[in-house]
């Protein structure tokens, strides 16, 4: 029997080679290519026609157009800054809360609370900063806190209907369980100094003018 074998260029883009028997069908660039990506051949990482930069096959099952890609890139730095974003704000937010719950711990001490009250009633800072008093969000300072023994070092301050006041504290504890008020010192904005520490001359009682 016999066998007519054709050896033709078919040419064109997509094109292929005919080798067989007569009458058989052709594979070809196109039907090449996809088989070797079903086998996975040929994945590997290469530049983009552009050279804007490289992008991988396993990306697509064809390579990015350099607009395509472009627009990857740019959906992928939104992303990183938003990420970005969310982390900065959660740490940003772990650390105000561990402020606070700092400033509510030292707020709540006995020596804190006692030299809140004594600014609080001393007609002299009352009528400098006007009523209402409150006391400021922030405290700062330390505080060694013992059964015999004790220091306590505090900043912080206080508002008024007519301003607002910084407030230096600096008081130790006596055998007996007592704190003194060595240095207790509220410094208005553009005023004079008041005391308040034990010995200090001066009103305490803010309904007294």
């Amino acid at each position: 029997m016999a066998v007519d074998f054709e050896l033709s260029d078919l040419g064109g883009e997509g094109g292929g080679v005919f080798l067989g028997e007569a009458g058989e069908g052709f594979e070809g660039e196109h039907e090449v290519n996809q088989r070797r990506e079903k086998k996975g051949e040929g994945r590997d990482w290469g530049w983009t026609g552009g050279g804007w930069g490289i992008q991988s096959v396993g990306m697509a099952k064809r390579l990015l157009t350099q607009p395509e890609l472009m627009a990857w890139e740019n959906k992928a730095r939104r992303w990183f800054v938003l990420g970005l974003v969310g982390v900065v704000t959660g740490v940003f937010g772990v650390g105000l809360i561990t402020l606070h719950m700092s400033y509510a711990m030292l707020k709540k001490t006995e020596v804190m609370q006692e030299a809140v009250q004594r600014v609080m009633r001393d007609a002299r800072v009352a009528k400098v900063l006007g009523k209402p008093l409150q006391l400021g969000w922030a405290v700062t300072g330390q505080i060694e806190d013992m059964p015999e023994q004790g220091t306590a070092q505090f900043d912080f301050s206080v508002l008024g209907s007519k301003g607002r006041a910084k407030v230096t504290l600096r008081a130790d504890k006596s055998p007996t369980g007592q704190w003194r008020y060595l240095l207790l010192e509220v410094k208005p904005m553009g005023g004079a100094v008041i005391s308040c520490a034990d010995g200090a001359s001066g009103k305490r009682g803010a309904d007294e003018d």
